[in-house]
């Protein structure tokens, strides 16, 4: 069996914006984080909307999927291009504008520390939260404990820090949301280490709330990839491991003339 090496690694690191029809919100996150200077990889996964049209002229890299292929084929898409583009590192946040980007050097600051862990957005639910949201959280990070043998702080946070070049070729069956339960979990077995931030959140209310999680199917596939993830745990077959050495030890910074 093969052996991923995370030894040495110094940190490069690109933000990653998926989109579905945000047109009212992708502009302002992705200003918000090039004012960071950090390189912006957006992944229109087949808007119908004005949200390419809002992007245009910012500096940018791109990924046009001319229909909707779903949040997992996004990501999974970042990591490949991270890996083709040299960056360590991909961050991923949403569109949609409940996160704020200037949260991001949290993110980048732990990086640089812990380069060869996965990272976490650990958002702070105040009193405004709807309840079922809470209850989301707290059931979702039962059944990856389950599934993972890890405690994650916010499974279902799409705000994270994804060693990209470590992820990149590993095998997934998610394509939509359940993608962002599966990679934990094959993360984990792989042998990376879990780390967390905390971040702010904020949940519109009426026509300025856009989900485009569709609650019949989305938990559907959720609970059949858990389902999966369960049995996969259960064979007594091993699993690829990542000799992770840059999990528990500080990293120097990014080399001069590299982007960061």
């Amino acid at each position: 069996m093969k052996e991923l090496i995370a030894e040495n690694i110094v940190p490069t690191i690109a933000v990653a914006v998926p989109v579905f029809n945000n047109e009212h919100t992708a502009a302002e996150v992705v200003r918000a984080v090039l004012e960071l200077g950090l390189p912006v990889l957006v992944i229109d996964d087949g808007s119908t909307d004005g949200s390419s049209r809002s992007l245009a002229g910012l500096q940018i890299s791109r990924i046009d999927f001319p229909k909707n292929r779903g949040k997992g084929v996004a990501i999974r898409a970042a990591f490949a291009w991270a890996q083709e583009n040299h960056f360590s590192h991909m961050i991923t946040i949403d569109a949609d504008g409940q996160h704020d980007p200037r949260d991001i050097p949290r993110f980048v600051e732990k990086i640089r520390e812990f380069p060869g862990r996965l990272i976490i957005g650990k958002r702070h639910f105040n009193t405004d939260v709807p309840g079922k949201s809470r209850f989301g959280r707290a059931w979702s990070n039962l059944w990856t404990r389950i599934v993972s043998g890890k405690t994650t702080p916010d499974s279902q946070s799409g705000f994270r820090a994804y060693p990209a070049g470590l992820l990149a070729n590993m095998r997934f069956l998610g394509r939509r949301y359940e993608f962002e339960v599966e990679v934990l979990a094959r993360a984990a077995w792989a042998g990376l280490e879990f780390d967390q931030v905390d971040v702010s959140v904020r949940y519109f209310q009426g026509q300025e709330r856009v989900s485009h999680f569709k609650p019949l199917r989305d938990n559907f596939r959720i609970s059949v990839i858990y389902t999966l993830l369960v049995m996969r745990r259960l064979l007594p077959f091993p699993h690829r491991k990542i000799r992770n050495a840059g999990a528990n030890r500080p990293a120097g910074g990014p080399p001069k003339g590299k982007p960061q």
